[in-house]
């Protein structure tokens, strides 16, 4: 899939180069994980392999699973 813009945001496929913002902004947040199917991440390993999952597009249990960036900075 190709990205999306808006004025504001750009919606793409996840990046290897994602997984360090992943893990300081949600993956490790118990807050957030309460609502996720995942525990909190204690590692950027394991944000790295759930990142690798969302980002194999053979998988089809992850068939939508995009980055929602900040289009000025690219933030996630």
């Amino acid at each position: 899939m190709s990205a999306l813009y808006t004025d504001r945001l750009i919606l793409r496929p996840f990046c290897a180069t994602d997984a360090q913002a992943m893990f300081d902004g949600w993956t490790q947040d118990a807050r957030v994980a309460k609502y996720c199917r995942w525990h909190p991440h204690t590692s950027l390993d394991m944000t790295e392999g759930l990142l690798a999952i969302y980002m194999d597009t053979t998988d089809p249990r992850y068939p939508y699973r995009h980055a929602i960036t900040l289009k000025d900075s690219e933030a996630l």
